[in-house]
């Protein structure tokens, strides 16, 4: 019996929206029950989703985060944070779609009532941006401690844009998997055909138009 491989929490697209767009936009059917062809589809999702989140210099789907060591959403890059030099937060991973705690050095900050923000912060969910103007305590580390939901959701124009991306690209490694410069691996009792990470790396070569139309989602590195 094949193992299967299981998609990525990161993953853009599922397997029947896969195999939908393909019949839709393809005008043509691939053979749902065909194990090997799944687990490379599956492999090709899980890819793909990765390199854009690299080129993106950032997540893009959307999940909770948290501080809480131990807890299953905890991760210590994007939910505990030194403090900026200024009175402005920039998550990194956006949009900020809901924040259920914000720690400054270790005091609750809430929404503020007012618009200066002087009595808490004030988001700007879409970019990611946060400003506290009573400051973070800057020249600590890791004062800032967030439980945070960040990325784009389901049926967002976003997220449906990027799964198109998405759909583009694999597709494109599809028809590309006659190649030599494919390889095939073997796991456990089955073998089936991996792309190189040289084919990955020739994203551009393969789809500059979804590079292209990917970059305004990059974000730039700061610093």
């Amino acid at each position: 019996m094949l193992r299967e491989l299981t998609l990525n929490s990161n993953a853009l697209i599922d397997l029947e929206t896969f195999y939908h767009m393909y019949k839709m936009l393809v005008n043509s059917s691939l053979d749902e029950d065909d194990a090997d062809r799944k687990i490379t589809i599956t492999w090709a999702i899980n890819a793909v989703s990765a390199a854009f989140e690299r080129f993106c210099n950032r997540p893009l789907v959307a999940r909770d985060y948290t501080y809480e060591v131990g807890h299953t959403n905890y991760n210590d890059n994007m939910s505990v944070f030194d403090p900026p030099p200024s009175n402005i937060f920039w998550f990194p991973t956006y949009p900020v779609n809901s924040i259920t705690t914000f720690l400054v050095y270790g005091s609750a900050v809430t929404a503020s009532t007012n618009n200066l923000a002087t009595d808490g912060y004030i988001l700007y969910n879409r970019i990611g941006k946060l400003i506290y103007e009573q400051g973070f305590y800057y020249g600590y580390y890791k004062t800032i401690q967030v439980k945070w939901n960040g990325g784009y959701l389901v049926d967002s124009v976003e997220r449906d844009e990027l799964q198109n991306l998405c759909f583009k690209m694999i597709k494109a490694l599809l028809a590309a998997t006659a190649n030599p410069m494919v390889q095939s691996e073997t796991i456990g009792g089955y073998q089936y055909q991996l792309f190189s990470p040289f084919v990955i790396s020739q994203m551009k070569g393969l789809a500059p138009d979804v590079l292209q139309a990917l970059g305004k989602y990059r974000r730039e590195p700061i610093g």
